[in-house]
């Protein structure tokens, strides 16, 4: 699940935990267990249907008679992916946040994404254990971004409207306070008042920065790459995942020269790149502000979501 989300290997078998029951339109492949302010979501199962997509030793096929580069490969991929993430109805803005619908977009949006990184062939070759490394990593980085890419492609752009969708038939407000659904408002003031940090940070560095750049799908997939390849920050890699990330990594940003220079007739586009750019490390940022929280939570006794089964 996201990172601010902490993982366990397995889930206590406490007589006291209460089973929460999801509403019957929303199916769900995790659990969803509540003890007094604790969340605690067995997301195994998910886990499970992603190692299954993953372990595949062949790129999905691509229905093209040119043969495309590993930036192209993504870009097709990511696009399948933001395409069903689209809503293909009316969307109601809601003032109470339900778990089970934040959920069921998280886990479509997880298994959506690893369906697209498969379209890569240099991904989908690598060994299992790379793919897991690779996959978790970039997960929650690439969710913070897509959310307000199709937020922004249905809403507009308008500096004003903050609303993020929860998933295809829902959105919030990202600045305004909401309830959590079967919780007190008193039991989540401090978690809460966290969380609105959180959600301005959001705002300022990557909410209105996105609305001003008015990102392309080609754009949104290179930030995919970008991400996916730059590997100094991740541990526990093979030397041949290593040397595959240096190589993509150099033709990526080739690739990306010839879109702007030949496609987009824009020369320069150097100070656009930054501003693209540092939306990855906001978004990195973001994770680490969410993580902290987590564990302040757990410490101190306030609300607090944690889940096993996490890649």
């Amino acid at each position: 699940m996201d990172q601010n989300i902490e993982c366990n290997s397995s889930l206590p078998s406490d007589t006291n935990l209460n089973l929460i029951e999801s509403a019957d339109d929303v199916d769900l492949l995790s659990t969803v267990i509540q003890e007094k302010l604790n969340i605690k979501i067995d997301a195994q199962p998910l886990e499970q249907v992603i190692k299954n997509i993953l372990a595949q030793p062949r790129a999905t096929p691509i229905n093209s008679e040119a043969r495309l580069n590993c930036l192209q490969q993504l870009s097709y991929g990511f696009s399948i992916a933001l395409k069903s993430f689209e809503p293909k109805g009316p969307v109601e803005l809601i003032t109470e946040f339900d778990l089970f619908l934040y959920l069921k977009g998280y886990e479509k949006y997880a298994v959506e994404l690893a369906k697209s990184l498969m379209y890569c062939k240099q991904f989908a070759e690598l060994t299992l254990s790379d793919k897991l490394i690779l996959f978790k990593y970039i997960r929650p980085i690439i969710y913070n971004i897509e959310r307000h890419y199709t937020s922004i492609v249905y809403f507009g752009t308008n500096m004003d409207d903050l609303r993020m969708l929860l998933d295809d038939t829902t959105a919030i407000d990202v600045l305004t306070t909401i309830r959590l659904k079967a919780f007190k408002i008193e039991d989540l003031t401090e978690t809460l008042r966290f969380w609105a940090k959180i959600n301005e940070k959001l705002v300022k560095y990557i909410i209105k920065p996105m609305k001003f750049l008015q990102l392309s799908q080609y754009e949104m997939a290179y930030l995919l790459a970008h991400t996916l390849w730059n590997v100094q920050d991740i541990s526990g890699l093979s030397s041949d995942a290593i040397r595959v990330a240096d190589d993509l990594s150099q033709q990526i940003a080739n690739d990306l020269h010839e879109y702007y220079t030949y496609e987009m007739r824009l020369p320069n586009y150097a100070n656009r790149l930054i501003k693209m750019t540092k939306l990855i490390d906001c978004s990195k940022e973001i994770e680490n502000d969410k993580h902290e929280i987590s564990v302040m939570s757990k410490i101190f006794e306030t609300f607090h979501i944690e889940s096993s089964g996490c890649l």
